[in-house]
């Protein structure tokens, strides 16, 4: 397993989750009929579980970005202080670990 294989495989899940949230509009909201009258999808939805889905990807997203720095960056090699890198790759195991029932899921990436 490499890092990269992990983070594509966050990404891609993040990627999903993004598209899908979408589908979790409450019942009465009118987004469907807008964007069928419109043709566009409006950002005019109230619907709070959506909205509440795209932030968790954003700070996800974020998350993966801080990790992937850290492991470009060398450990400071303190006594008793975990490498930067082995932080980085639980943390991104973590992350990983919400999607572990998808097809693509490696039981390597579990922290």
């Amino acid at each position: 397993m490499t890092v990269s294989d992990l983070t594509g495989f966050v990404r891609y899940c993040l990627d999903e989750d993004e598209r899908d949230a979408a589908l979790f509009h409450e019942f009465t909201c009118p987004a469907d009929e807008q964007e069928a009258r419109d043709g566009f999808q409006g950002m005019w939805c109230h619907c709070p579980v959506p909205a509440r889905i795209l932030a968790r990807v954003q700070v996800t997203r974020d998350i993966v970005a801080d990790c992937e720095r850290q492991l470009r960056v060398p450990g400071s090699g303190a006594a008793g202080v975990l490498p930067a890198t082995a932080g980085a790759r639980k943390v991104l195991g973590a992350v990983a670990l919400d999607y572990e029932l998808s097809p693509r899921w490696q039981e390597q990436w579990r922290p």
